[in-house]
């Protein structure tokens, strides 16, 4: 886990991360170390700084020893913008076969795939145990079956966003990349499939779906939680860049030479873009600043608005004396027919607006006018505050340790405002 923060004014940006790692198991955070490097100058001397975060190693290797590499083959590379220095670093891990050899990224792809039939049988036992809980034994349908709707979830999963539209194409790869796996792993995907397949009689239109996992869950811009992805975040200046620049990506393994990787936030100052704070990672208590509400509570406040609604209906129905059974039911089914969207969604932009203008608007306003050394110590204060709520709960304090700083301006360039002492890294950040 990590705390990370990038400020952006027209004076300079100002990027800050903490320094703890976090030793997870089966998804659950059990042990932390302090002292690992998350922030990186890109190249000496030039205004460019690179973060990561979530996983700090890339296919069994250090995130450090990959900058590094890079650092040493490139020199001092000077592009015209941050997204080049970022599409240089990628240019630099496709192909690289001293930091990735072929063997390597089979394995790597055995594993994922491997990690997706586990998942798809994992799921069926979870659907079976959540239909025992309602149904007999008689009415489960059989192990293949439920296999068949676990594959079909699973591959709605990968191919639909959170608001069931479809992923795109992940545009790091070449149009014939199916093809490409094909040959770098065709004798893994037939063989890995011959297996699940010969253990559950599956429909056609399960084996259908299932052939395409092997594929799908490369190309889709599909970074499960499950599967270690590292997000990696450039802030500066390019060379004669008089605004700064914003780029971050999901990042996994290198497949077939390509390393996979996908747009996350871009953003670049602007005259209609005054201002950028942006968080990373962990980021609750930044965002409390901002919005004037912890985002656990804003989230619980309008899921339990819109249960409120019927709610009330029945207990004003209850109070209401002398209703027959037949004007109780008219009532409730004029109540429902009712489109109260209009009346909650007034409600909660009165809640929005004075967010923006009491909250908001006013430490927007505060970032845009500081002067560069004010920026730098804004930033690590803004990760002291993640800390400092870590510290203060009961929780794994996954956020910590020494907060690392750096400036950037087109003049003076990279500037560590606190630079990182000396340390090793582990396999989680």
């Amino acid at each position: 886990m990590t705390s990370e923060v990038v400020l952006m004014n027209n004076k300079a940006v100002a990027v800050a991360a903490d320094s703890v790692v976090t030793v997870a198991i089966d998804g659950v955070p059990r042990k932390t170390y302090t002292g690992v490097n998350k922030l990186f100058e890109v190249s000496d001397g030039q205004p460019v700084a690179m973060m990561i975060y979530s996983n700090a190693e890339i296919m069994g290797l250090p995130w450090k020893t990959v900058i590094n590499a890079y650092k040493a083959h490139a020199k001092k590379p000077v592009f015209k913008s941050v997204e080049d220095y970022a599409n240089d670093f990628f240019a630099f891990l496709n192909g690289n076969k001293d930091l990735f050899p072929k063997k390597l990224q089979s394995e790597q792809y055995a594993i994922m795939l491997k990690s997706l039939l586990a998942t798809i049988e994992y799921r069926a036992d979870q659907i079976r145990g959540l239909l025992m809980t309602n149904e007999s034994a008689a009415q489960v349908p059989s192990e293949d079956q439920l296999i068949g709707v676990a594959i079909g979830q699973i591959y709605d999963r990968i191919t639909l966003d959170d608001y069931d539209d479809e992923r795109e194409e992940l545009p790091c790869f070449p149009p014939d990349f199916n093809q490409h796996l094909d040959k770098e792993y065709g004798d893994i995907i037939n063989g890995e499939l011959s297996v699940f397949i010969s253990k559950h009689q599956l429909d056609q239109s399960a084996l259908d779906k299932l052939k395409e996992l092997p594929y799908l869950i490369v190309t889709k811009h599909y970074f499960p939680e499950a599967w270690p992805y590292t997000g990696i975040v450039f802030a500066g200046y390019g060379k004669g860049q008089v605004h700064p620049e914003l780029c971050s990506y999901e990042v996994s393994n290198v497949i077939a030479d390509h390393v996979k990787r996908g747009d996350h936030i871009f953003a670049k100052l602007s005259n209609e873009l005054p201002v950028v704070i942006q968080p990373f990672a962990q980021d609750r208590m930044i965002r409390t600043l901002l919005y004037g509400i912890d985002p656990h509570l804003e989230s619980l406040v309008i899921h339990k608005t819109f249960e409120l609604v019927p709610r009330l209906m029945d207990q004003i129905v209850g109070i209401i004396p002398d209703l027959t059974d037949d004007q109780v039911e008219g009532f409730v089914q004029s109540v429902q027919q009712e489109d109260f969207s209009e009346s909650i969604s007034d409600f909660f932009h009165s809640i929005f607006e004075h967010q923006a203008i009491h909250h908001m608007i006013p430490i927007y306003s505060a970032i845009q006018a500081l002067p560069e050394a004010d920026l730098a110590s804004t930033a690590e204060a803004l990760v002291n505050l993640n800390s400092f709520q870590q510290r203060m709960s009961l929780e794994v304090e996954t956020v910590g340790g020494e907060v690392d700083a750096a400036l950037l301006t087109p003049g003076d360039g990279f500037e560590w405002y606190k630079k990182p002492l000396q340390r090793t890294q582990s396999v989680e950040s």
